[in-house]
């Protein structure tokens, strides 16, 4: 019963080690990616305002179309530092036609760190810095005068930051993720929910299995006192062959080999014992299986919140 136990564990183990080391290997994989993610916007200036009769001027020149203002983010979500040498073209960040770009600033950038923007074609925004380790960020804060009017189709933030396009030329990077905050969020989320499901996988198979195996029947052995050279003892006697026998001593488990000649020369058989064999280990496994099983569910739980999470995420962002 331990022994087919202990297989069963070593195999669970052997499995998710197996994964665990797939993945670890996936992930010292060099990997050059850039996140450019939505903190926040908002309308600064909305065809309301200029409606209700408000002048607004901006560098002494009145305002008088929607003014948006972007708070965005660029991660470096790779496994490596991006530094200078492989910037051979600074990130671009490209506007739709209808909206000119007035301003754009750093908001937060690396202690240290020496980045560069600019604004060129109204359309443009030139991105470039000394070193992006991996993990670090940049916070951007972009102003955006809407010059030709959009049809109300979609929310005019949601159809600006969609139609927003990012260029670069980096050495090994593919292309730049785009996404929001939330989608920040659902990469952490879904990233934690993969480790949660194998620890749920892990405690419920060994749960289970714990449970389902069988406890085995008691069983009675046969002890002889023997008596040899004025001395008792119990020993259990094991059969080899016709001519030959082993003594297994009760209290510890000694063996000793001997003929049966020898065996009937020097022992004498005084009584006959019967012991029962100690299995309440065996309900200790089915309680530990009882609990491993309750505590998988809630790693399941966890899981279960996390796609409510991403559920309730993407209602959000398609009803704005």
């Amino acid at each position: 019963m331990v022994e087919i136990l202990v297989a069963i564990v070593g195999i669970i183990l052997t499995i998710l080690f197996g994964i665990y080391t797939i993945i670890k290997m996936k992930k010292k994989d060099p990997k050059v990616e850039l996140f450019f993610s939505k903190n926040d916007s908002l309308v600064l200036v909305s065809q309301t305002s200029n409606e209700l009769g408000l002048e607004i001027n901006y560098n002494g020149e009145k305002i008088t179309n929607p003014i948006i203002l972007l708070d965005a983010n660029l991660k470096n979500t790779g496994t490596i530092d991006i530094d200078r040498s492989m910037i051979l073209q600074p990130l671009t960040i490209v506007f739709p036609q209808e909206y000119n770009c007035l301003k754009a600033t750093v908001l937060s950038a690396p202690e240290n760190s020496s980045i560069e923007i600019s604004i060129f074609n109204k359309h443009k925004i030139s991105l470039s810095w000394d070193l992006l380790k991996k993990k670090e960020s940049l916070e951007l804060e972009i102003i955006v005068e809407q010059v030709d009017k959009i049809p109300d189709e979609i929310s005019p933030l949601l159809r600006f930051y969609e139609k927003i396009k990012l260029e670069s030329r980096i050495t090994n990077l593919r292309n730049i993720k785009k996404g929001d905050f939330k989608s920040i969020l659902t990469m952490y989320y879904n990233q934690k929910a993969y480790y949660w499901f194998l620890i749920f996988l892990f405690y419920f198979i060994m749960g289970v299995s714990i449970i389902v195996i069988p406890i085995p029947k008691v069983s009675y052995d046969l002890l002889y006192v023997l008596e040899y050279n004025n001395t008792y003892s119990k020993e259990k006697i094991l059969l080899v062959d016709k001519q030959s026998l082993i003594l297994k001593n009760s209290y510890n488990n000694e063996k000793k080999h001997m003929s049966i000649h020898d065996f009937n020369k020097e022992y004498s058989i005084k009584n006959i014992a019967i012991t029962k064999e100690d299995n309440s280990h065996y309900y200790l496994f089915k309680i530990v299986g009882i609990l491993m099983t309750i505590i998988s569910f809630y790693w399941f739980k966890k899981i279960f919140s996390n796609l409510k999470f991403l559920k309730s995420s993407k209602q959000k962002v398609y009803s704005q």
